[in-house]
């Protein structure tokens, strides 16, 4: 069977953070394009900007934050729906993260 990657481009604005979540079947890598993220993998925290690579094997919990409106480039193994896990909805960056990286 031939394997088939996806590839989705994320619009994350300052501010906002996608879910708590992991994969039961899916690798992914994500690219910064634009703007700061903090990545959350494995519950350390990382700051990525322009041209920074994380690579997230599945079932690993991770979350991406905008530190800035950000642009994100996603390549995965494939797409399915029921595959991914939510631990934490997605939604606001909590007040204490926003000042710990206010000067990233």
């Amino acid at each position: 069977m031939e394997a088939k990657e996806v590839s989705k481009v994320w619009s994350l604005d300052k501010g906002k953070r996608c879910s708590l979540y992991y994969h039961k079947n899916k690798d992914e890598t994500f690219y910064v394009e634009s703007g700061i993220v903090l990545m959350e993998i494995k519950g350390k925290e990382k700051i990525m900007k322009q041209g920074d690579v994380a690579r997230i094997k599945q079932g690993v919990k991770h979350r991406f934050s905008g530190l800035e409106n950000s642009v994100i480039i996603e390549i995965s193994t494939h797409h399915e729906d029921k595959d991914s896990c939510r631990k934490e909805l997605s939604g606001d960056i909590p007040i204490e993260i926003v000042e710990r990286y206010k000067n990233a």
